[in-house]
């Protein structure tokens, strides 16, 4: 249990550390407990660091969706961010009283917990 927690505390460094050039917003400020003798978190407390945690699990796990799906999708869910790869739009702009659905894709995505760091429901989209 211990080599699992800094094994994704370590993840959480590495991604912490790629976004350090820039400064992003933080998001909806989430309560995180901390257990005694451990630094607590959130330890993605924004989008840059999930994207970075996402891009190095995805781009591992399912590389050709770089260039098949290559705009990366972020929702602030409270208490994870929900993260996921999808095509470049190619549907018209739709017309007055017109509503334009998309659904699936084949896009890999998961969930970033934001405390934690945890990563989970990692799956492609139907």
């Amino acid at each position: 249990m211990a080599l699992q927690w800094l094994g994704q505390l370590a993840l959480v460094a590495a991604a912490s550390a790629a976004c350090l050039t820039s400064t992003p917003a933080l998001a909806e400020p989430v309560s995180c407990e901390k257990e005694p003798g451990y630094v607590g978190g959130p330890y993605v407390a924004n989008r840059q660091v999930a994207i970075a945690i996402f891009k190095a699990i995805a781009d591992t796990i399912a590389p050709d969706q770089v260039r098949s799906h290559p705009v990366i999708a972020v929702e602030d869910e409270g208490d994870h961010w929900s993260v996921w790869r999808r095509q470049r739009s190619t549907a018209p702009a739709p017309k007055a009283n017109e509503v334009i659905v998309t659904m699936g894709g084949g896009g890999l995505g998961m969930s970033i917990n934001k405390c934690t760091g945890t990563v989970s429901e990692v799956a492609f989209s139907r």
